[in-house]
């Protein structure tokens, strides 16, 4: 079991890591309309927000640490299933790594074509996009709320050993 907790520990630094260079190097305040963009002109309009001169390559950086970022909230929800399981003494079966990792896939699909945007500073849009995106959002609960979940579990684990 503290094999698991050290690996997930791990992977949440990681993730929190990625988000805050995203936050305070490579921002890009308008990420969710740029996302559930319904066309190539509303990425344009959301891409042109990007306060800084260069908005493609602040654009692929942040897509590049984003990577990083599903690779990390990845792990850690693959981690909390396994303390989980291991909590209720149960099988971990391979539909947990699906459910780990499916959230991550559908992001690296997203990512894919924001990076071509930015390398090609044209949008490419399309409705495979369009789809993978809400689907991938549709999804994220289940690796959020399991890492919610173990982040709680662990708070009352601490609090119970210093009392």
């Amino acid at each position: 079991m503290k094999k698991y907790w050290i690996a997930w520990t791990l992977s949440l630094l990681f993730t929190i890591v990625c988000v805050l260079v995203n936050k305070f190097q490579w921002q890009v305040p308008s990420m969710l309309p740029l996302e559930f963009a319904h066309s190539a002109d509303q990425m344009k309009t959301a891409i042109d927000k990007i306060p800084a001169a260069d908005k493609y390559h602040v654009l692929m950086m942040n897509t590049r640490w984003d990577y990083g970022f599903l690779i990390g909230y990845s792990l850690t929800a693959l981690f909390s299933f396994f303390i989980f399981f291991d909590v209720f003494q149960l099988k971990v079966r391979m539909w947990v790594y699906l459910l780990a990792f499916i959230t991550g896939i559908l992001d690296a699909l997203e990512n894919a074509y924001l990076y071509a945007t930015a390398v090609r500073q044209q949008e490419q849009f399309s409705y495979f996009y369009y789809w993978v995106v809400r689907i991938k959002w549709a999804l994220a609960i289940i690796p959020a709320l399991m890492i919610l979940m173990i982040i709680g579990y662990g708070l009352i684990l601490l609090l119970r050993k210093r009392a």
